[in-house]
């Protein structure tokens, strides 16, 4: 077995791993696979684009023949979209296989004043382009996987066309310029092979940009729209508690009225039915009953309806609280801040052990000129510093943080979130 023999049989794996390494960088693992799992895929992957290079070698369905093989193995290990597989597994070969393999042929012989063909021909020189043709590629691979933040991100029908339809073209081109270095075979051709195939590399990585680009545009659009729905539902939730405080005040309005009724029944002699009246009454003030008074009706709202759900879930709740009557803080901003800030801190407290403490303090001071808050919960301890959502259902709860910071945005505000240990702390001073 010559030197030539064993670079081929190193290739196919060195392609199946950076196919790997590509759907890490773009898909969603279906499941937690053990690491000889996806050795025994890479290995799976590796013979058979090895049986298919050598049948199949500098023909068009080549390439669709490890495509379709990598393809499967994607479908087999990863979930997303069509076309975003389509995507990927194009990008993979006609970049980072085709286009490097290409490149590198045709710079060799340039270098030495050679025809592909007789680049072929010399066992060294093809040693040499597999080795940097593959490292190359490895690299742009691990620079992909290491900047990559595509997981999420989709594209409509129309802008995946586009680069389907351009990665075609492209193809087209790759197969093209082999077949001119090789049935031409003059060194003369060389310099217009790697300027052809130069021009294919950056095109291929303008697309890979301009695909991440309307991702993340697509993206964000996207979370806005969810991150609206998501304060609409606060608000409405508002509204319907101050509905039940305005409930509450009534009844507080009409207590002599309540008062006379009991008189009727104690002078008719129906005990049984004062006492029923007596338990309706009683059930319907601590139903509605608040526990916090600030004296704005908002910000009592939203509070005495976290100290609610706080206390069902076994969570201390304190609050130190020294306002004015009028905040200068929009109603609206101010159910987005707290609700937000408090849903936060009581799912943080709920996904603690049953036996550790769980608690949430509230510190609300109203100075000259200045408003400090400060909300203080215990949280399971977190190994990064980056505060995205750890809860169960990110795509529903995930918008807590950011929209706290959009809503303070217009105002004169420092916002400071921090963890230390087990004690999770946000914290803003807003000048007036």
């Amino acid at each position: 077995m010559s030197i030539v023999d064993v670079a081929y049989g190193l290739t196919a794996p060195v392609e199946a791993v950076m196919f790997f390494m590509m759907f890490d960088a773009f898909f969603e693992k279906k499941k937690s696979f053990a690491i000889w799992q996806y050795v025994v895929g890479v290995c799976i992957l590796a013979i058979i684009f090895r049986i298919v290079n050598t049948y199949l070698m500098f023909r068009l369905d080549n390439a669709i023949g490890m495509i379709a093989v990598a393809g499967f193995v994607s479908w087999y290990f990863y979930n997303t979209s069509f076309s975003k597989r389509i995507f990927v597994l194009l990008f993979t070969w006609v970049v980072l296989i085709g286009i490097i393999e290409i490149l590198v042929l045709n710079v060799t012989g340039l270098l030495f004043g050679i025809s592909a063909n007789d680049v072929v021909g010399v066992p060294v020189y093809v040693v040499l382009g597999i080795i940097v043709s593959k490292s190359l590629g490895l690299a742009i691979c691990y620079g992909i996987c290491v900047k990559s933040k595509l997981k999420n991100f989709e594209l409509g029908r129309t802008y995946w066309a586009i680069f389907v339809l351009l990665f075609i073209s492209s193809i087209i081109a790759v197969f093209f310029i082999l077949k001119m270095v090789y049935v031409l075979d003059d060194p003369a051709y060389n310099l217009m092979a790697v300027i052809c195939t130069i021009g294919l590399f950056i095109s291929m990585f303008l697309a890979l940009y301009l695909y991440e680009r309307s991702a993340k545009q697509t993206q964000i659009i996207h979370r806005q729209e969810q991150a609206e729905q998501h304060m609409q539902h606060q608000l409405k939730h508002l509204d319907e508690i101050i509905l039940k405080q305005d409930e509450l005040r009534r009844i507080r309005h009409d207590i002599n009225g309540h008062f006379t009724a009991l008189q009727g029944y104690l002078d008719t002699g129906d005990i049984q039915g004062g006492r029923c009246y007596l338990a309706d009454l009683t059930d319907t003030f601590q139903a509605a009953a608040p526990s916090i008074h600030t004296g704005n009706n908002a910000l009592d709202a939203i509070l005495n309806a976290k100290q609610s759900l706080a206390l069902s879930k076994n969570i201390a709740f304190s609050t130190k609280i020294r306002i004015q009557q009028t905040l200068p803080i929009a109603p609206r901003d101010l159910c987005i801040i707290f609700s937000n800030a408090l849903d936060n801190a009581i799912e943080a407290c709920d996904r603690l052990p049953p036996q550790a403490e769980k608690r949430i303090d509230l510190l609300l001071m109203e100075e000259t000129e200045t408003l400090y808050c400060k909300i203080t919960n215990t949280a399971p301890l977190r190994h990064s510093s980056d505060f995205t959502t750890s809860k169960i259902d990110p795509t529903n709860h995930g918008f807590g943080l950011s929209n706290i910071r959009e809503a303070l945005e217009t105002y004169d505000v420092t916002l400071n979130i921090a963890q230390n240990g087990t004690l999770f702390t946000l914290e803003f001073l807003l000048f007036l």
